[in-house]
Parts: C-alpha cells; sequence; structure tokens
C-alpha cells in the first residue's frame, strides 16, 4: 500500500465570481472549517509579508474591492499555501510541497470536495505525486517512459498564468468538471471514461484515476491516466501538448480545436 506522496496541489477555475460577498463568505467559512485548509497567516501581496489570519481582516479586505488583478495568499499548516483570486479571472489553488501521508492526501481531497461544492467551479484539478529528476534549470526530466508520464500528469494542473488562455490541459488524478466542461465534452462522455466516475449533486462530474488514488502507486496512477487521456483527447478540449524528445521538455502550446474556454468575468462598473 502507498504511504504517501513528495506533493499535492489543487487549482479550480471558472464559473464563479469571488468579488461577491455571499461567495466570498462561503469560502472563507469552508476554508476555516477545515484542517487541512484553516490559513494561519495571510498577505494581499504574494511575496509580501504575512500577518496572523483573523476571519474579519480578511473578509473586510476583499468587502472594501478590489483591482482588476487583486488575489490573496494564504499561508497554511504544514507547510502548505493557498492562492484566491478575486479578479475578473477567478482562480482559488492551495497545495503542500512538504510530503503527505495517504491519510493526508485523502483528508485534502475531502477539504477539496467541500470547497468545490462551494465554488462549483468549470474545473478543478488534484493532482499528487514524486519528485522527479531535474536539470539545472529546475525543469523536471525523466528517465524512463513512467517518469515522463508522471510529468505529463503534474503539467495537467491548470496553471494561472495561462489558464485562460489555453484552458484545460488534461486529467489530473482528481479532476471534476462543472457544466460549462460537460456540455462540451459530452456527459456521456465522460460517464464512459475508464477511470473511477462519480456524478455530484451539485451537477459536476468527478474522475479519480482510480478509485481511494490516495492508497494507489504511481505505477497504477499513470496507467489510469493514460487510458483516461486515450479516451478524451480526441474531443479537443484539452490542451495541445508537445514533447521535445531529445531536450526532453513538455509543454502546452495552444488551446484545444474545440474548447470554449470562459469564465472571465465582465468589469465592475
Amino acid at each position: 500500500m502507498n504511504t504517501g506522496f513528495d506533493w499535492i496541489g489543487w487549482s479550480a477555475y471558472g464559473g464563479f465570481d469571488l468579488r461577491t460577498k455571499q461567495v466570498q463568505k462561503e469560502l472563507l467559512e469552508a476554508m476555516e472549517s477545515s484542517v487541512i485548509l484553516k490559513a494561519k497567516t495571510w498577505s494581499s501581496h504574494d511575496g509580501g509579508a504575512r500577518i496572523p489570519y483573523t476571519y474579519d481582516d480578511v473578509a473586510s479586505a476583499m468587502d472594501r474591492g478590489a483591482p482588476e488583478f487583486e488575489a490573496y495568499f494564504f499561508g497554511l499548516g504544514q507547510g502548505g499555501s493557498a492562492t484566491v483570486s478575486v479578479s475578473r479571472w477567478p482562480r482559488v489553488t492551495a497545495g503542500c510541497s512538504g510530503g503527505v501521508t495517504a491519510e493526508e492526501t485523502c483528508a485534502w481531497c475531502i477539504t477539496i470536495d467541500s470547497v468545490t461544492r462551494v465554488l462549483k467551479p468549470d474545473i478543478s484539478v488534484v493532482t499528487i505525486g514524486l519528485r522527479l529528476p531535474s536539470l539545472e534549470s529546475g525543469q523536471p526530466t525523466w528517465d524512463s517512459q513512467q517518469q515522463k508520464t508522471e510529468i505529463c500528469m503534474e503539467y495537467s494542473m491548470p496553471a494561472y498564468n495561462d489558464y485562460y488562455r489555453i484552458g484545460p490541459r488534461g486529467l489530473g488524478t482528481r479532476t471534476t468538471f462543472g457544466p460549462h466542461y460537460i456540455e462540451q465534452f459530452g456527459r456521456s462522455l465522460l460517464l464512459t471514461t475508464p477511470v473511477h466516475v462519480t456524478e455530484l449533486d451539485w451537477g459536476g462530474v468527478q474522475l479519480d484515476l482510480v478509485e481511494a488514488p490516495w492508497n494507489a502507486s504511481m505505477q497504477d496512477l499513470a496507467a489510469a491516466w493514460r487510458r483516461g487521456m486515450e479516451h478524451l483527447t480526441p474531443a479537443g478540449i484539452f490542451a495541445e501538448l508537445k514533447i521535445d524528445e531529445e531536450r526532453k521538455r513538455i509543454r502546452y502550446v495552444k488551446k484545444g480545436p474545440n474548447v470554449v474556454i470562459g469564465g472571465v468575468l465582465p468589469k465592475e462598473p
């Protein structure tokens, strides 16, 4: 049985508006009620000085209104962190790079599910993994097909600097699609994906690479990822991936031919 992973990451995009007070309140309450996402410190500037977290301070800051690109940064327990963007390009991300046991990974997934239920995003992706070989630049590299697949899995998590340009990259360890992407893929295609599929009460469809992925080996997760991607990639929703075998580099170059990304909110008057 798997004993844990080196890191876990999560991101959710589109389908929610964190500029509205009610959604802010529900998100902060969901984070506060969780041991995993309960903040210890916060800042309105990435890399800025972190101050002790209180619900009232953050709620008050959000309520005052925000510049177009405003985001809030939170320090969590066990070396974790989270980011909440209240801009026109909504996103919520969180993760921990200090190592997580299988039990802690399960707790992260349960917590993320509760927050996802509040946000009802267009897409939510949880990814877990082990540290891989890297170049001097810090870029991951591979010595085997298994390691190459693990890099592809890691890169499948949407990135804040390009999601609203290229859209979904691929399946994570746990991927949740809201109605926006369910319609584009087609519900029947998603429900027949050869992974563990769950229809959620708020209208989303959740794809786990395997049932209880926190107990799985990276080999089992990678095999399931390949099956799932083979099934869904022909729909043309995922961003197009380019693999440079000679230089051992992987990057996403452009959005899928059939995707409608959406999710960008109108400017406030």
